[in-house]
Formats: structure tokens, sequence, C-alpha cells
């Protein structure tokens, strides 16, 4: 009788070189792997005294589950003995595989001897020691004394052979279904089985396939009926921890049902062998686009990924991410009477601009509308959630700990988040701090405990958030400042009330339609919106980039940097609304106005500058307007100075208007321009205020002293050198040069 197949080479089979009368040594069991480092230098270093550099051959998992197609060492091999370690686990069916590979695959073998890892003669589940019979099988089938029968049982594979040794089987019991354990017992002569025991292990249970996470870390995939919600459950359980308790209670934790019984951890050893390990996964804690289709915070996928995605970080909570009622429904409730209400149709296109940002790559932003309380500005939000799901459930408050927030932005790659009463948060310094970091998309590095860090949490998100006050003015009403940086990320944006009531006869009418409308028809404009994306993104990248063109056209010259990335925000925004336009039921004009009209109410706030420039030239110039009245020697003509100030410091001399001076300036001490401009770079402030015409521009090239001047003898023998300061002008004086 021959073999099948074709015998393949065992780990380090290739490196054997013993000689006629030398041995083979090699270890096998379950722990018979190369990372049990510890295990085989205990029997190669400590008990036989090996060179450290001697490879033994390994019969571990992957060798146990092709017996007998194993070869032991390279062809024309004379070694007529082998000596077998045990590391782990090995059952009786493959010591007879085993056997059946030395016999067809090692032909000069004739000493076999098997020893535990202590080095003591190793015995079977009779307690025999399996030296002492183990050679006489192995010749007696090379003999052909064994029965050709038996034989070709040994060399199916367990799944298709008559089954002998113990095995797991799914089937149904006395009307209980699930894996069973099976313990059958056969006469050794003639290979009929004669009996067999059934114990049950666990409920139904299928692999579908293995995975790996972006660190990559492995994971089987398992799917089981779900009791309570009567649907399959899939679940990524570590490789780490399967068939270990920690990996059990993950499953029974989702309701799979098992046995306390010692033969359950024989369950992972069937499953390394049996099960679809073919299909690759890709196992992720990260929401958003992967794999080319998108995941949503339920772990829910949208489109087809390739390869398949498991979501591993789903909240045990109630889900929100679900859907109610129609598109039509959604259309005709909301849809309908949110049109022409710009601010209304903005918190809509901050929702759907969401999944956007990666495929244009953008920067995360948010949009913070303010007024007070009765304005809509909590309809709006629940409007915007509606699109993704049940807005009762994703509603999140300001008043919660950065650490809090930037779970939840995370829990939210690529998709939106709304956040409600910024009056209601009590910790302002966190508060300043969340404001810049929701939109760094990027979380703080932690430290592990065994050392090294933690992996960085990352997100892009949209925002929405509502306050009876802007962010700016609500930190400064509580002495906080705020980073200039922050108020570019989220844009503070004055809301009005809805003008546009539709059948409704007064604005409250109106809304109470709208929030009771939220709690019919959500989460369906969100998929649909998704599958559009997915089969539509070149004509995203293309639209975004025809919008943004139109935005920049608008920008007046003087814009500053900051102006035109907020642009940018708002070319998105007109993007999502614009191309979404077949589920809101709005028009193209309808959308651009409304984008237009809320660009207008935020630039008419922030300015064309800078918001640090802003910064720096309200802060100077509300000191130079409270200070010339008491800091500062009045000039007249001929340089005839007026009373001494009356203030504690001197800043320098206000310069009025004569037939020798035109134009009323400020001549003030480099030591009082430093102090009352402290805080910030002197090149900043500079900048700031040259492009505000507070500065002589005559005198910016002077290399010791920029925007400085030698005041005349007249005023001091010594002739400091001093800022040359102009007052700030207003809009209509600025008209008025103009003109």
């Amino acid at each position: 009788m021959k073999l099948n197949q074709r015998a393949k080479m065992a780990r380090f089979a290739k490196l054997q070189q013993a000689g006629k009368f030398d041995e083979i040594i090699a270890m096998i069991g379950t722990d018979a792997e190369p990372y049990n480092k510890i295990g085989q230098e205990l029997v190669l270093k400590e008990l036989l005294k090996l060179n450290p550099q001697h490879k033994a051959v390994l019969i571990g998992k992957q060798e146990l589950a092709n017996l007998p197609y194993i070869q032991f060492a390279p062809d024309g091999n004379e070694c007529k003995a082998i000596s077998f370690y045990k590391l782990g686990e090995v059952t009786q069916r493959e010591l007879d595989l085993l056997a059946v590979a030395i016999a067809y695959n090692a032909p000069n073998i004739e000493v076999i001897r098997f020893f535990d890892n202590a080095g003591q003669p190793l015995n079977d589940e009779n307690g025999e020691q399996i030296s002492g019979y183990f050679a006489d099988f192995v010749q007696r089938i090379r003999s052909g004394d064994v029965s050709p029968v038996m034989l070709q049982y040994l060399e199916a594979p367990q799944q298709q052979a008559d089954k002998t040794a113990p095995y797991f089987d799914e089937r149904e019991v006395n009307g209980v279904k699930g894996l069973f354990y099976i313990k059958p017992q056969i006469d050794k002569e003639t290979g009929e089985i004669l009996s067999e025991r059934e114990r049950w292990t666990c409920s139904p249970l299928t692999l579908k396939g293995e995975g790996y996470n972006e660190s990559g870390e492995a994971y089987y995939i398992f799917e089981w009926m779900h009791p309570q919600r009567n649907k399959p459950h899939t679940e990524a359980i570590p490789l780490s921890s399967f068939g270990k308790s920690a990996g059990w209670e993950i499953m029974q934790k989702y309701g799979l049902k098992m046995t306390n019984e010692s033969y359950l951890n024989k369950l992972a050893d069937h499953f390394h062998f049996n099960g679809n390990h073919e299909t690759k996964w890709t196992v992720t804690e990260i929401t958003g686009w992967k794999n080319e289709a998108y995941l949503l915070p339920s772990g829910e996928v949208i489109g087809q990924a390739t390869p398949p995605v498991l979501f591993k970080n789903q909240n045990d909570g109630e889900n929100p991410y679900q859907t109610k009622g129609t598109l039509e429904g959604w259309q005709n409730a909301i849809g309908a009477n949110v049109r022409n209400n710009a601010f209304m149709m903005l918190s809509v296109g901050c929702s759907l601009a969401s999944p956007l940002l990666k495929l244009v790559n953008a920067k995360s932003f948010g949009v913070h509308l303010y007024n007070d309380s009765s304005k809509g500005k909590t309809t709006a939000l629940n409007i915007a959630n509606s699109v993704w799901g049940n807005p009762e459930g994703l509603d999140q408050k300001w008043n919660q700990t950065p650490v809090a927030m930037m779970n939840n932005a995370q829990s939210r790659n690529d998709n939106f988040l709304t956040l409600d009463e910024i009056g209601q948060c009590k910790n302002f310094d966190d508060l300043e701090q969340t404001a810049y970091l929701l939109f760094n998309e990027t979380g703080r590095t932690r430290g592990k405990k065994d050392g090294g860090n933690q992996q960085i949490s990352k997100w892009k998100i949209t925002a929405l958030s509502t306050g009876e006050i802007d962010l700016e003015g609500f930190l400064q009403s509580k002495g906080r400042n705020i980073q200039a940086g922050s108020l570019v990320r989220l844009l503070n944006i004055p809301m009005e009330e809805p003008s546009h009531l539709h059948q409704f006869r007064t604005a409250k009418e109106h809304a109470d339609h709208l929030n009771e409308a939220v709690g019919e028809y959500y989460g369906v404009v969100g998929r649909e919106w998704l599958k559009f994306i997915i089969n539509h993104k070149e004509e995203v990248k293309t639209a975004f980039k025809h919008y943004r063109a139109l935005w920049l056209e608008r920008l007046p010259k003087e814009a500053d940097s900051q102006v035109q990335r907020v642009v940018n925000n708002f070319a998105i925004l007109e993007t999502a609304l614009q191309l979404a336009g077949f589920l809101t039921g709005w028009t193209e004009s309808e959308n651009r106005e409304a984008v237009i009209k809320c660009f207008n109410s935020w630039i008419a706030i922030f300015g064309t500058r800078s918001k640090e420039e802003t910064n720096i030239i309200e802060q100077f110039n509300g000191w130079l307007q409270q200070a010339q009245h008491t800091d500062f020697i009045e000039v007249y003509a001929d340089y005839k100075q007026g009373a001494k100030p009356t203030g504690r410091t001197v800043a320098g001399y206000k310069m009025l208007v004569s037939a020798d001076n035109p134009k009323e300036h400020f001549l003030i001490y480099p030591t009082v321009f430093k102090e009352a401009t402290k805080g910030r770079a002197k090149e900043v402030i500079l900048r700031a205020l040259r492009n505000a015409k507070m500065l002589d521009t005559t005198l910016e090239k002077n290399r010791n002293y920029p925007y400085q001047k030698k005041i005349s003898a007249k005023l001091e023998k010594n002739r400091p050198a001093c800022y040359v300061v102009f007052h700030l002008e207003t809009d209509d004086e600025e008209d008025k040069e103009k003109e």
C-alpha cells in the first residue's frame, strides 16, 4: 500500500544531518512551536546538553494536522533512530498517524523513543510506555501485518474517516442542538466502531474566518445565534484568548451556551484545524471608511467590504444608529418643512459632510449655532441627527471630560457629532481644551503599564454645537481665553429664527412638528447618502473642486489664510447639500443661498483678518484708548507739552493735530509697547498692527528699530527711539479715505 499524498518536510527537517548511528531529535505536540523557545531549550540545552544552535524537528500543530504526510529528514538520510519529546498535547489518533508516517516516509528508522519534557518515558492513555510498542507497530505496518482497511482509515482526513479518536461534531441529540464531543469505542484489530459517547459542548458555533487588526493582532471570527435578538451574532475572538477563560467569557457574554466540563478545552484544537480558515477579515476599532465600504458606529457595514470588516468596539448599550420610516416620509415630514430655512439646512449639510472629509482630504470642522433659547437650535440639532439615526440617542452634551469627548469622536470617525448647550459645561478649562482637541483629529499619547505607548486615537468628524452664546464669548465671560485656531475649526454663527414656516402658523408649531417627525423618520437618509458616495466617489471629488473654486472667487482679496481655510469648509458643506439634493428635495439655488447666508453671518462676526490678528488689534487698541487720557503727554504745535499724565507710568507722547502734524499719532516707549503686547511674539504683533494701519510703514525697514523713530530733541534731549502708532481706523473712516 502507498500513501495517497506526497509527504512534506516538517519544520527544520531539512536541517537534520544525523548519521547512520546517530539519532534525530524531534519535538511533538501542540506546543512544539517556534514561539515555545523555553520548552525547547529545557530539552535541548538543559536535558540533552546539545549545542545551542541545534534545531530539533518540530511536529507542531500544522504537522499534526497534516499527518501522515510528514517527512522527518532529507531524502537519503540513513539515520536509524529518532526520539520524540512531548511539548503540549498529542492524541492517540495522532500517534497512530505518526506511526504510518514513519513506516512509509522514514524507511531507515528502527529505534523510536518517546519522552516527556523532563526526559521521562512517555506513557499512553492506558499507562503503557509508548516506546515499548511503537517501533513494533511501525514494523507491522511495513510488513503488511496491519489491515489495509485500518491503514486507509488512519490515512483518511479525520472529518471523512470513521471516527475512532474523540472528535467534535455538530448534531442534534434528544432535541438538543449544538457541538458534541464524540468519544468512540473501536475494535483496534478491525477498526470497527463499537459505540459512541455523545457529550454536549456548546450551542451551534461556526468559524467564519481569520482576521487581524491595525496592530497585527490575530482573531478568529465566529458566528452563533444570539438567543435574545434571535439573529446571528458575529464576534472577533482574540487568538491569544481563544481556548482560555477570557475567550469563552466573551462568547458567553453574547449568548453562546457552553459546558464547564474539561473537554471544552479540546474545542480550541478542533477549530484550529476545522472550519473556514480561508476567509481573511479586517478587525477594527475604527469606524468610517474601510476596505472600500463604510462602517457605521453600530458595526453595520454599508457597501461591499473586500476583505470583510468586523467592528470590535461596539457599544453594549442601546444602538441609536438604526432606521425608522422611509426616505419619502423624511422628505415630506422634515425636508419639505426645512426648505428655505438657511440655518436648519446648514445643520443637515454639516451632518452630510462628515463622510466626505476623507474623500476630499479635508480637516475636521464644526459649526456652533448660538442665539436665544427660542430660535430653534435644538430643533436644528435633532434634524441633523435624524440623518444617521435616532436623535434621542445620538445627542451629546458639552458637559463631559476631554477624555470622554475624544472617545466619542473616535467612535464616530468619518461621521457626525452633535453637542448641545455649551452653557451647561461646568469645567471651563476642560471646555477650552476640548474645543481645540476635538478638531485636532488626534488624542493624547498614553503610556502602557509594561512600557511603550498605547495606539494613538485618531478620527475625522464634523460637529454641530449649540448654545445661547458663542464659544469665545462664553469662555471670556468665565475669565478664559481660547486659542484662535479653535474659532477656525468651530465656526461660530449667530442663528436666526426660521422665517419659512410653511403650513404652520407659528414658529413653535413649526418646531413642534419637526421635533415630533424626527422620532418617526430617521437613519434612512444617511444610508442612502453613503450608497451614493460609494458609487460616485470621483463625482464627489469633482464637485468639491468646482464649489471650492466658486467660493474662493467670492473672497475679498484681503482675506487672511484662516478665512480661506474656513471657505474650504463652506465649500464642503455646499458640496454635500448640492449632491444630496435627490435626498433632501432642495434645489441647487436653495442650497447655495442657504450656505451663502450662513457664511455672511459668520464673516460678519469673524472678519477677514486672522483671529490672532483681530485679538491682537482689539487688545492693543483697547489699551491705547484707555491709556491715551492718563499715560501720555499731549504735544501741541511747536512741541508745546501739556500737563503731565495722571497715570503711574508715562507711556510716551500723544502728538495732536497741528500745522506741522496733519495726523494725530502716538510716540510709545519700547518698554511700554512690549508690556502692552506681552504674551505674543513681537513679529506677530507688528504684522497685525501694520495690517491694521496702526504703524508707520515708512519706518518698517529700519534695521535696528523697525516701526520706530528717534523723537525730537525738543521733547527729550537724548532722543530715544519710540514706536509711531496711529489710531485704529473704523470702517467708515476707511470708506471716506477711499472716496
